[in-house]
């Protein structure tokens, strides 16, 4: 399983938008890291559905393949947090990851419906429109990295925000 090479150039993109800024504001990360993500409905759709159907419908091997395929992101994205919140620590990335990306995984089926769950939803609510990707995507990475890091000072660990 290969990705094209526009869902991998996400990460690419990102590492220049990263290196290109001295600083970034909650705010800012949020739109950027929301905005880069919406533009690879491939690379959102596998990481949505690997966890489950992926894993039931490849060997071993492929699914190995595709985890290290995913590397250099996961690496761009770890960088991205240590360089625009420098005091976060390792424990707090891992943490942040596993919310932005369970948010992420979450956000996208609910945003691109199938045609079997567009009909249910007009059904169950006329006049339904699912919400946009980025906006949706933008407001959550915001409240994530807001509660994140409240909840972080309450614990005693203050941040430079």
């Amino acid at each position: 399983m290969r990705f094209a090479h526009r869902e991998w150039f996400c990460g690419c993109l990102l590492q220049i938008d990263f290196d290109s800024r001295e600083s970034m504001s909650k705010e800012e990360y949020s739109r950027l890291l929301a905005k880069r993500w919406s533009e690879h409905d491939l690379l959102i759709s596998l990481t949505s559905i690997h966890y489950t159907t992926l894993e039931k419908k490849c060997s071993q091997h492929t699914l190995n393949d595709y985890k290290t395929q995913l590397r250099p992101f996961f690496k761009t994205f770890d960088d991205g947090l240590k360089k625009f919140f420098p005091h976060i620590t390792e424990e707090q990335i891992k943490n942040f990851a596993v919310l932005f990306f369970s948010l992420m995984n979450g956000l996208y089926p609910m945003t691109h419906l199938s045609d079997k769950q567009a009909e249910a939803m007009t059904k169950g609510i006329p006049n339904y429109t699912p919400p946009d990707f980025y906006e949706i995507s933008k407001i959550g990475i915001l409240a994530l990295l807001n509660n994140f890091w409240v909840t972080h000072i309450k614990a005693g660990i203050i941040l430079s925000m």
